[in-house]
């Protein structure tokens, strides 16, 4: 699954036949595509609906592993880290404190920090595959939402919106997604 599926999907279900046929016209590049204005603010829409959805409903847990100095590091060098949620070295939990958005470690060392954080979608073509478990609706959904609120449509908005919603509070329950282990310096 990729983020044109969504969008895709979304522009039929909106009812946006040009833009639909577009995007699932293979012969044309991406920056053809998002020549076309209405596919663009999809795709900025697309971006803002999965990063709500990992923030809120379903987030993606990471793994990597650091190297702190001054026993400490800094949570902005984990890409898209929504939050931390545990530290371990050499396979056992290890107790830390954030402060000022610092890790803060009883002493320096390599550790592996265990991360909420959401996906990092700079193209079209980004693969969204850990979003298949949950299926494809809940995001196109919460595109179409985002994209009726934009344009004023306040009642298609709030049918988009309830759906997605309902199918996005239903993940709550589903287990975390998990991303392989990256390393940091």
């Amino acid at each position: 699954m990729k983020v044109i599926d969504i969008m895709c999907d979304s522009a039929r279900l909106l009812g946006l036949e040009e833009e639909c046929e577009m995007l699932c016209d293979s012969t044309k590049d991406e920056t053809s595509k998002l020549a076309n204005q209405t596919i663009k603010q999809m795709f900025e829409l697309a971006k803002l609906s999965i990063r709500e959805l990992c923030t809120n409903y379903a987030p993606v847990l990471t793994t990597t592993e650091i190297t702190t100095t001054n026993k400490t590091y800094s949570i902005s060098k984990l890409t898209n880290c929504i939050r931390v949620e545990g530290a371990t070295q050499s396979g056992n939990p290890v107790n830390y404190k954030i402060i000022n958005r610092n890790i803060n470690f009883e002493q320096d060392g390599s550790y592996v920090i265990e991360f909420s954080s959401y996906p990092n979608i700079s193209s079209l073509n980004d693969d969204l595959s850990f979003l298949q478990e949950y299926g494809l609706d809940v995001a196109v959904f919460g595109l179409c939402a985002y994209y009726c609120l934009t344009k004023g449509m306040f009642e298609d908005f709030e049918k988009y919106n309830q759906t997605y919603q309902e199918k996005a509070s239903a993940l709550k329950d589903m287990k975390v997604f998990m991303m392989p282990q990256r390393r940091w310096q």
